[in-house]
């Protein structure tokens, strides 16, 4: 009688379906993409008969003797060096870089390793104390030698060949950030919205391409001391979290919460799932984030899709989302102390000192470099600082609009619907500042969208909304006015807010003190002589309705008709 095995829950039960084994071994994609290329491009090199001792050999007929002769790997690595990529694969016809080939050997040396080191063989032990990187025995003494000459041969023969173009990608800048957003608020149609708000949120974040996609709603939080939202990025190399703001910025090109307003105006929020994790950048989530956001650069350059060629613009050769990150830890270099900068890249100092051990990134330790990627001059170095503060709907209040009775009009704009939205978003919700505050910003910047013909929808959308809810009936001198002169005149009133909210960080923190002092005084009273006026306008109407009243009672009693 046959008998099933069965598997028994761990204690608790189980959270889901069995796992398979959790092994040593990496388990992306990407690392098993290079372990195959390792592996047959060694079974072309023994096909080749580059080296007689092997020859007519395939990997798996090898024996031990030949797995622990040091002049197999140098052939290997010799016979890689002279050749190209083959098709099919990135770089196809380019020589064989540096890295790969160190990455090729290492793979055979892995190999040769798992099959005989620890079988009680001291030869076999000793060779293989090369992949000790502190050993300093004759193999170990070797390997690093063999890894040091492979980087000379690749250097000497690109200088040869007039190649020697740096390692890694080409630095986006701020600058660049703000004339991709530009095109793409230019366009202004629900995808340039969403990537134009995926681009300034790679960029604040200073992570890799790959890692934004994986932002989530759940570990977002709204900090109420700070008046940011902070995200926390998953780092795929060290398998750890990241947090990092999500700013305002010094304009609209390089601001979070404009980005993210007009993403919702167009797009909308992700439709809520309870089974599904719902991500901040849903169209970026997946194993392919860093191509997708390498395409949202691409297709907005010249040369890049039909759709985007009457707002493209000129970026170097060749821009990648890798980029995004080069120019962020570039900039953070020369603004912030890298005991700053680094919990804004997720980059590791544990190896310096034990003292960084202790130090975890937070909100505060964020803050200065988040400061500077939002497009606002470095504060004093090695002082900590407030995040930029975002524009607020409360300012609203100095001109007689109640706010507390917006929240529908901001539903309209942003197409929250409770019905779909995630709960954090909607009213009340954990993360609700961030949809009020970027409203707030849509009006602070509607004037100026409407004077450079940018994002033309949601301007309407906007205006439409001022209309439906009644805003414009209630204001001005005659009672009423336009919708367009309503949002200009919350833009003014929300700008003079926000400029005082970062006095310290505005274009002018360079002025003298007292400057500062007396432009933003300035800013205040054109603020508190615009609510004069409106009060002025109704102790006016309420006179008349007086004058009016005082009419009819007359009348009234002239009649024997009781008022």
């Amino acid at each position: 009688m046959e008998t099933t095995a069965t598997t028994t829950p761990p204690p608790g039960g189980a959270a889901a379906a069995p796992a398979k084994a959790i092994t040593a071994k990496g388990a992306s994609k990407s690392w098993e993409a290079v372990q195959t290329a390792g592996r047959k491009a060694f079974e072309a090199f023994l096909a080749s008969n580059h080296y007689p001792k092997v020859a007519g050999l395939t990997a798996a007929a090898l024996r031990k003797e030949h797995w622990l002769d040091a002049e197999l790997y140098e052939h290997f690595a010799g016979w890689i060096a002279g050749g190209v990529v083959p098709p099919g694969r990135k770089g196809a016809g380019e020589p064989y870089q540096n890295g790969t080939i160190k990455g090729y050997v290492q793979i055979l040396v892995n190999a040769a390793a798992a099959m005989h080191k620890g079988r009680g063989d001291p030869a076999a032990d000793l060779f293989f104390t090369c992949l000790d990187v502190k050993a300093s025995t004759p193999t170990a003494i070797w390997y690093r030698g063999l890894r040091k000459n492979i980087k000379r041969f690749c250097f000497e023969r690109d200088k040869k060949a007039g190649d020697l173009g740096g390692e890694g990608a080409e630095p986006l800048y701020l600058e660049d950030v703000r004339r991709l957003v530009r095109a793409y608020y230019i366009k202004g149609t629900p995808e340039a919205c969403a990537r134009a708000c995926a681009i300034i949120a790679a960029h604040q974040s200073a992570g890799r391409s790959s890692e934004i996609g994986y932002v989530d709603t759940d570990t977002a939080s709204w900090d109420s001391y700070f008046r940011t939202m902070y995200a926390v990025q998953p780092m795929s190399k060290p398998s750890e979290l990241k947090p990092f703001a999500l700013c305002a910025g010094a304009d609209r090109y390089c601001c979070f919460y404009a980005a993210f307003g007009y993403r919702a105006a167009r797009v909308g929020f992700q439709v809520l799932d309870e089974d599904d994790t719902h991500y901040l950048f849903p169209d970026l989530h997946g194993s392919s984030a860093g191509a997708k956001l390498t395409k949202y650069v691409k297709d907005v350059c010249e040369g890049g899709l039909q759709r985007y060629s009457e707002v493209a613009i000129e970026l170097h050769d060749n821009p990648s989302a890798a980029g995004l990150r080069v120019g962020a830890c570039n900039v953070l270099a020369t603004a912030v102390p890298a005991e700053f900068a680094t919990h804004n890249t997720g980059h590791s100092r544990n190896s310096e000192s034990a003292y960084f051990e202790y130090l975890r990134s937070s909100h505060a330790l964020v803050a200065p470099g988040a400061v500077v990627l939002a497009g606002f001059p470095p504060q004093p170095w090695g002082r900590l600082c407030m995040t930029p503060q975002p524009a607020s709907l409360s300012a609203l209040a100095t001109i007689g609009v109640d706010v507390d009775l917006a929240a529908p009009f901001v539903d309209c704009v942003l197409r929250v619907d409770p019905a779909t939205t995630h709960p954090d978003f909607c009213v009340h919700g954990r993360l609700r500042p961030v949809v009020d505050c970027a409203l707030a910003t849509m009006c602070m910047y509607y004037d100026e969208c409407v004077r450079d013909h940018e994002q033309v929808f949601v301007c309407i959308k906007l205006r439409e909304a001022v209309v439906e809810y009644g805003y414009a009936a209630f204001l001005g001198d005659a009672g009423h006015q336009s919708a367009g002169a309503v949002l200009r005149e919350w833009g003014t009133a929300i700008r003079t807010q926000w400029n005082l909210d970062n006095l310290g960080l505005t274009s002018q923190a360079s002025a003298p003190p007292v400057q500062q002092l007396v432009t933003a005084i300035q800013g205040l009273r054109g603020a508190v002589e615009a609510s004069a006026a409106k009060v002025g306008d109704l102790q006016g109407q309420v006179a008349a309705l007086r004058g009016e009243l005082v009419e009819l009672r007359r009348g009234a009693a002239a009649t024997g008709v009781a008022a």
